[in-house]
């Protein structure tokens, strides 16, 4: 899978996202307004990428067990988006949340950003041994409110 990842550059992601918006926004069933956007693992970034391209449709953005901090400050500073970011415990120490929580207040992002306690990378996946029942719990406290809100 890394190949694949890795060929997936943000100019890709970039023209995909326009690409699936245009289509999904564009079917007779789906009603004007903003969208959301979620991810989880790398889709977390693409998601983040997505918000920070398309500002106007995008009102929400999620991420879970992602490494939301590759998108980088630029990034962060286009998203109008109201976001959140559940963080596994194995991926981030405490110092590295502090950090990237400093890089996006400093962008303007309106989000809340935190390590799910007891949690490792993938455990929103039920059929794996990361699943965590109680960080899917909490994933579903957060996403559920946030989408609510915004769409």
């Amino acid at each position: 899978m890394l190949p694949l990842i890795e060929a997936h550059t943000p100019e890709l992601v970039l023209r995909d996202a326009s690409a699936y918006l245009g289509f999904l926004t564009a079917q007779p069933e789906v009603s004007t307004g903003p969208v959301g956007v979620t991810g989880y693992c790398i889709g977390g970034l693409l998601a983040v990428r997505t918000a920070a391209a398309h500002p106007d449709p995008v009102a929400a953005v999620a991420a879970f067990h992602a490494p939301v901090g590759a998108a980088g400050s630029e990034s962060f500073s286009r998203i109008t988006a109201q976001a959140h970011f559940g963080h596994a415990a194995s991926d981030l120490t405490p110092e590295t949340l502090g950090e990237l929580n400093e890089a996006l207040d400093a962008s303007g992002v309106n989000c809340t950003s935190e390590i799910y306690p007891g949690t490792v990378h993938g455990f929103t996946m039920a059929d794996t041994d990361a699943f965590n029942s109680a960080g899917l719990h909490r994933h579903g406290e957060r996403l559920l409110p946030l989408l609510g809100r915004t769409l």
